[in-house]
């Protein structure tokens, strides 16, 4: 069940003492933080085509980490954030906008790198109200080579509550206009009746205020002349709807299906055909029936495959 900040355990600890038994982690270790600061791995994924560099978290800093999220995740969050809490995801942050007429969006760019080790540091502080030595031993844990680390578990709720004043200004801003906003990681969405430029002024002269940068790539103003795409869902009259590319990927997939020559080859394109299925359905429901056609055809085809002989 959740509950208010104040009833965190992470409330108002000022002792090391009381820290270590917070996280369950020796006061030892607690003593020697450079010998948990380099528990990071550092790599790379990739998401719509772009390459990301990952730092995720190892050994004990993972343990921590996944500790700490565990304490986040019971903190009481607005309702307007619909990232890093249950029964949310990009969907529900879509689909709150449903119906209505005008929308913009901004993202900030680069926001786990641009939450510094100061920013957690006065989470703590402010948020938490942790005494300043507790709040740096948080600081430091909690952030990977100065900022927050973009593979831990922690980042989207703790990057967010290290802007919370910023989300909260913000808003207050549309609540003052009459529109929705809600919050995915550093997706920010507007929706309503009418929203005016000087609106969406004001909103990127509160970002930049924080020292954060809005992205000028991705400001999308729609103004009821077409469907919004709104966290990668688009936002039709007849309700919500997969993107355009997200098809164009799954036929895609189809085909390296169809044209997978070995066992491995046929296992590892269905298990992607049948992901990028799943995505598409998650957004608009069952499609054509498409999904058991698909598994027969696996089972099909697997089953030849065995039943062929090897050439020697």
């Amino acid at each position: 069940m959740p509950y208010e900040i104040e009833n965190s355990p992470l409330f108002k600890i000022t002792s090391i003492h009381r820290l270590s038994e917070v996280l369950q982690l020796r006061v030892g270790r607690l003593r020697r933080l450079e010998y948990l600061t380099g528990q990071f791995k550092e790599g790379t994924t990739e998401r719509n085509g772009k390459q990301r560099k990952t730092e995720t978290p190892i050994r004990t800093m993972c343990r921590v980490h996944n500790r700490v999220q565990k304490l986040l995740s019971r903190i009481q969050m607005p309702n307007y954030l619909h990232s890093g809490k249950r029964k949310r995801s990009y969907l529900s942050n879509a689909v709150a906008h449903s119906g209505l007429i005008q929308s913009f969006q901004v993202d900030i760019a680069k926001f786990y790198p641009s939450c510094t080790w100061h920013h957690v540091y006065l989470c703590f502080i402010r948020q938490f109200q942790c005494s300043s030595d507790i709040a740096g031993i948080m600081a430091t844990i909690l952030t990977y080579r100065g900022h927050i680390p973009t593979g831990s578990p922690t980042s989207s709720l703790l990057a967010f509550l290290s802007h919370k004043e910023m989300f909260d200004a913000l808003y207050e801003l549309a609540q003052s206009h009459n529109l929705t906003m809600t919050v995915y990681q550093d997706d920010i969405s507007f929706s309503g009746s009418s929203i005016s430029e000087s609106f969406r002024s004001e909103v990127r002269c509160i970002i930049k205020r924080c020292n954060l940068v809005p992205k000028r790539s991705k400001q999308r103003y729609c103004h009821g002349g077409r469907s919004p795409n709104i966290t990668g869902v688009v936002l039709t009259s007849r309700g919500p709807k997969a993107p355009r590319s997200r098809h164009l990927a799954l036929r895609q997939s189809i085909d390296e299906f169809d044209a997978a020559e070995s066992e491995i080859d046929l296992r590892i394109s269905y298990h992607r055909m049948m992901g990028r299925l799943s995505e598409i359905e998650r957004v608009q429901g069952r499609l054509f029936d498409l999904k058991p056609k698909l598994k027969s055809r696996f089972r099909s085809r697997l089953k030849a495959m065995s039943q062929c002989p090897q050439v020697e």
